[in-house]
């Protein structure tokens, strides 16, 4: 799955900016990152987690570009299974939808100047329905293990919802992360350069 990642991760950055040199780039900063290599050396979730989250930003993506629904399917279903396997999935479809009706596929036909409302509601009737099927298709098999946990176990996650106050030393640790992407761990910089670094890029 690391060695996908990293295809993923430049591929995506290829295909958004056209360069290969970006995409490059995103494939080696993937490759370089210390805890991606921890994370996909561990039995753990994490990592297929991050094939599904890109897999469905890439064919979102296509989506936009070549205006095909069965992408739209594809990236619905791919998000759909990253959130059997964390949670945190939930915020990949909610983004996702919200991005379809932020930024439309233009699809709407040619209306004649008399009557450009025709294709204002025909824009916003194609937003909605875009967002609203990818919601119901992403969300399917997690309604589905939802209704398989509660026949068998009797509840639905087993878990309980807690609010945890981001502190310093969690903003600390996400400074810390987010710079290693850039700036690895282990060359042990102090925190202006890696934060020149950080802001840079």
């Amino acid at each position: 799955l690391f060695g996908c990642n990293i295809f993923l991760m430049g591929w995506l950055g290829y295909r958004l900016s056209q360069s290969w040199l970006v995409g490059l780039f995103a494939g080696l900063f993937t490759l370089a990152f210390r805890d991606a290599l921890l994370m996909h050396a561990w039995v753990m979730s994490e990592a297929l987690y991050i094939t599904l989250t890109l897999t469905s930003l890439l064919c979102l993506h296509l989506y936009w570009e070549r205006r095909q629904r069965y992408f739209l399917v594809l990236a619905a279903l791919a998000a759909g299974f990253s959130v059997l396997t964390r949670y945190v999935g939930l915020a990949l479809v909610g983004a996702i939808g919200l991005g379809l009706l932020l930024f439309p596929v233009d699809t709407a036909p040619r209306c004649q100047p008399e009557l450009p409302l025709r294709g204002l509601f025909w824009r916003w009737q194609h937003r909605f329905s875009d967002a609203f099927w990818f919601g119901v298709i992403s969300l399917l098999p997690f309604v589905a293990w939802l209704g398989r946990n509660s026949l068998v176990a009797g509840n639905l996650t087993a878990r309980e919802t807690a609010y945890h106050a981001i502190s310093r030393d969690m903003l600390v640790a996400f400074f810390d992360e987010m710079s290693s992407w850039f700036v690895p761990n282990d060359l042990h910089f102090s925190w202006r350069p890696r934060l020149a670094v950080f802001v840079l890029f």
